[in-house]
């Protein structure tokens, strides 16, 4: 094991990676990327000059660009993060997912059906760091791997990858789309023979891909080939043979695109030898994650969701395609530099009301503008909530989908879901 080692960022990831690194009596440099303490980030710069660190593990947010990492990419000093750390020091079955859109739903679903028989834990970008398990008696980790994590994979191996789709997300981290694709294919990257590849069949990226692992396929649709599909109302799995899972009927997620997660999830149940009662159950039972189309609370007739999750135009795209119309969009957030103009020409016949705000409410009305569908500005989550009641009649349905991240005005889409179900609660049922 290399023995000298710089952990970068000290939030959540950092402080459970040095925590697991000192029980090992390694010795840690750490620094959490703040230039205030000069003194501190000199002293790192010197550690590299020096040849006294050995491996950097970053902070997955942590941009490439970072001065400590183009460094050490000078002096051949290897970077990685959480999930390749990890995999260094457990020696578990994985399931990792990773995705633009769908992976919390699918990861959470994962470990809904395993957990019915096997020992397993959702780690990763769903909210536990990866290596808070790294002791833990577990027969499956189930992780949520997102493309800032696979950007430096160097040996990670999961015995089930799974790709929900990929779509344009985070270009102003990957610095292109080709970067960041890569960045989520690198999940294939190091499996063999041994190990299974579960792929959305419906990507034009992903139904292409080669990989030495076994691939089954998830599609709405039967295309004939090994993996899940929907037939006569019900969802089939196909291996050696074809087998019915599970009707539709009484599955509780809302929208295509859940069904999607559905069919991922039940695929890899079923390469796990899960036994179809306890899909079934699990199925039965399980009614979406948090901050993802979430029904909050029914208002004088008008019904409030929230899916703060939905943190770029594909993923709203997704939630807007569950409603058919009667739509008052609530939308705007963070700049990643996407382009709203595909959200905005699918959403155009079912919008009532246009409510933008955060960082892209411009971008997203000049985009509006010229597809000639009127929009609102507002300054805060609070206004934006405030004129929807006052727009809003029985019938109608008001959808928090910002199609942007959350951190020009809130630290997570946690907080900022969370905050709009506060609004919406607090709503007086009086007319």
């Amino acid at each position: 094991m290399i023995n000298n080692i710089l952990i970068l960022g000290m939030g959540i990831s950092g402080k459970a990676i040095y925590k697991e690194l000192k029980k090992r009596d390694i010795d840690v440099f750490v620094y959490d990327d703040n230039k205030d303490n000069l003194k501190e980030y000199e002293e790192i710069f010197k550690s590299l000059d020096e040849n006294k660190i050995e491996l950097i593990v970053k902070s997955p947010g942590i941009k490439p660009t970072n001065d400590i990492l183009v460094e050490a990419k000078e002096k051949n000093i290897e970077i990685i993060t959480d999930l390749e750390l990890f995999y260094m020091l457990s020696n578990k079955n994985i399931v990792a997912i990773t995705g633009t859109n769908g992976k919390t739903t699918t990861t959470s679903l994962i470990e809904s059906i395993l957990g019915l028989e096997y020992k397993a834990k959702a780690v990763g970008n769903i909210g536990v760091g990866v290596m808070d398990v790294v002791d833990e008696e577990l027969d499956y980790v189930v992780i949520e791997s997102s493309s800032f994590q696979l950007n430096d994979v160097k040996t990670f191996k999961p015995h089930i990858s799974v790709i929900t789709n990929i779509t344009p997300d985070h270009l102003d981290w990957h610095g292109n789309f080709e970067n960041y694709r890569d960045a989520k294919l690198n999940i294939l990257k190091n499996q063999d023979e041994s190990d299974y590849a579960v792929l959305n069949y419906t990507d034009e990226i992903l139904n292409k891909v080669n990989s030495k692992a076994k691939i089954y396929y998830f599609s709405i649709k039967d295309h004939g080939l090994k993996g899940t599909f929907v037939k006569d109302g019900s969802i089939y799995f196909r291996d050696d043979k074809e087998t019915k899972v599970f009707d539709l009927k009484d599955l509780k997620l809302l929208g295509d695109h859940n069904l999607e997660n559905v069919l991922a999830a039940v695929c890899v149940s079923e390469i796990a030898n899960v036994k179809t009662e306890s899909i079934q159950k699990a199925l039965s039972e399980f009614a979406g994650v948090e901050h993802r189309l979430e029904f909050v609370k029914e208002v004088r007739g008008v019904k409030y969701f929230n899916d703060s999750k939905g943190t770029n135009p594909a993923s709203t795209i997704k939630a807007v395609g569950s409603f058919d119309g009667n739509l008052i969009l609530i939308a705007g957030g963070y700049q990643k530099n996407a382009d709203y103009t595909e959200l905005l020409q699918i959403a155009k016949d079912k919008l009532k009301a246009l409510i933008l705000l955060g960082e892209t409410k411009h971008d997203i009305e000049r985009t509006a503008n010229k597809l000639e569908i009127e929009s609102t500005l507002v300054q805060d989550l609070e206004e934006a909530v405030s004129l929807a009641k006052d727009i809003a009649v029985e019938g109608d349905n008001v959808l928090l989908s910002p199609a942007c991240a959350s951190w020009d005005m809130y630290s997570s889409y946690e907080e900022r879901g969370t905050h709009f179900k506060k609004l919406v609660m607090n709503l007086n049922e009086e007319i």
